[in-house]
């Protein structure tokens, strides 16, 4: 009879981890479950949207970084190469999450904008080094 309330707690937490969601970092909400495919294309799409800022941050600092020319400037070109180097991780931990996340939606079977999907199969060929392990192993070299 004690075995009862395990069985009970057991099946209300498998009940509970089978909500239908998937898990996501989104870059200004932080972590959140994701339950609908709606709610999967607007993360999806809040992920694309912080790689392009970034994007143009990074663009900003190389057209900066080709203007600070000589001696004077060159604590403003180690300033911006820092700048650079952290847009860089930050970006690669973003494009780590979209290449991660697109194929716990599909497996789901919801649909993404078709650009997204456009983008992931684009990122997933240009940085194979950031897909998910299990992924990563089925792609063609």
């Amino acid at each position: 009879m004690k075995l009862q309330p395990f069985f009970l707690a057991l099946l209300l937490l498998l009940a509970g981890c089978s909500s239908g969601g998937i898990r996501v970092k989104t870059p200004l909400q932080g972590e959140i479950l994701v339950p609908t495919e709606r709610e999967a294309q607007r993360a999806s799409r809040a992920l694309l949207d912080k790689i392009d800022e970034s994007q143009e941050e990074l663009e900003s600092i190389v057209e900066q970084s080709k203007k600070a020319i000589g001696p004077t400037k060159r604590a403003e070109r180690e300033d911006l190469e820092k700048r650079r180097s952290e847009l860089d991780a930050g970006v690669k931990e973003v494009l780590k999450e979209f290449l991660g996340f697109v194929p716990k939606v599909l497996a789901q079977g919801w649909v993404l904008q078709p650009f997204d999907e456009s983008r992931y199969f684009y990122y997933s060929y240009q940085f194979k080094d950031l897909l998910p392990k299990a992924e990563s192993g089925s792609t063609p070299n």
